[in-house]
């Protein structure tokens, strides 16, 4: 049976991957201000992400699901992926990220389900961690992989068998946020994690349009997180510039609105306008209810949803038929 509410997008955070965090020394260096509380510090200065681990508690996401009537939730490792770690620590970094995911899924079934966390930057341990994750259970649903990996964009060929592997299983590729490569120029005003992560995701999913990745994987499903970033609001542009001004065209077969057809927008953007817009240019076949927990309060991004101008039929795709059937979830 479908499951009436999802959340797409809800976020844990494992203690012992932040410690682990304060043992890297390249693009991300965690630092351990109490016994819960971490700060990690990308790009050597660029941005600092503060991390309260009493924030990701299981238990108060309950609470706050069972309060907001969300039936279940896809759970991920917040930022920093473990791609932007050393070398030597990536894999370690998945491990426990899945471990944990894996844990909170068993002990809570059929109110968690979990979204990977997979460093794609070395192609064999990549595949090797989809594997482990898929193989011992049938909790993972999905694949969570950052708008950039450790500054290569996800249209690099390095990433195609990692893809192939997603395509060929019916798992989705999960795209979300991480501090631009070139959030120097934005570093201000707070401006990367309020302007820059949208923009960023934005030029991710674009690349691997105008690449031609995917129509070398046309089977492959993605969810984008955020109401699509920036893209259907200058869609008209992007149109332009390829359709008729015949921009960077060369890679793709098909309109550009097309390969949105196995594109999937989560719901999360606290404003009824933006909601509305996203629904009018995805389809509310490809929008899915998610809150961001615990970065936005569960029972807003509820509010929001329930506002939405939609049909009974079409609420329902949106709250939780649409991945329920996207995921394979089953209650």
């Amino acid at each position: 049976m479908e499951i009436k509410v999802v959340d797409v997008q809800s976020h844990v955070f494992p203690k012992d991957y932040a410690e682990l965090l304060c043992k890297s020394k390249s693009k991300v260096r965690g630092t351990k201000i109490t016994e819960n509380k971490y700060a990690v510090d990308y790009f050597n200065g660029m941005y600092t992400f503060y991390i309260d681990l009493e924030k990701y508690e299981p238990d108060l996401i309950l609470e706050k699901m069972e309060k907001s009537k969300i039936d279940a939730g896809l759970i991920s490792v917040n930022i920093p992926t473990p791609d932007l770690l050393d070398e030597e620590l990536r894999l370690v970094g998945s491990q426990i990220c899945n471990d944990y995911i894996e844990s909170l899924c068993n002990k809570y079934p059929k109110k968690f389900f979990g979204l990977a966390n997979i460093a794609i930057n070395n192609p064999t341990n990549s595949i090797s961690e989809l594997n482990r994750c898929l193989q011992k259970s049938n909790l993972f649903k999905g694949a969570f992989v950052s708008s950039h990996i450790n500054e290569k964009n996800l249209d690099d060929p390095e990433f195609f068998e990692f893809y192939a592997q997603l395509e060929a299983r019916g798992i989705p590729l999960v795209l979300h946020p991480t501090v631009p490569a070139w959030g120097d120029v934005i570093k201000d005003y707070s401006l990367i994690p309020m302007m820059g992560f949208m923009v960023d995701t934005s030029i991710a999913l674009m690349r691997l349009i105008l690449s031609g990745t995917l129509d070398k994987y046309p089977e492959l499903k993605i969810v984008q997180p955020h109401l699509g970033g920036i893209l259907p609001y200058i869609m008209g542009r992007i149109q332009e510039q390829i359709e008729v001004k015949k921009r960077g065209n060369a890679n793709i077969k098909k309109e550009i609105k097309s390969y949105f057809k196995n594109i999937y927008f989560d719901l999360v953007s606290p404003s009824d306008e933006a909601i509305e817009f996203a629904k009018a240019f995805v389809g509310s076949k490809n929008l899915m209810f998610a809150t961001d927990h615990p970065w936005i309060e569960m029972d807003s991004m509820v509010n929001y949803a329930h506002k939405m101008n939609v049909s009974p039929e079409e609420r329902d795709d949106i709250m939780g038929s649409n991945a329920s059937k996207l995921f394979s979830l089953k209650s």
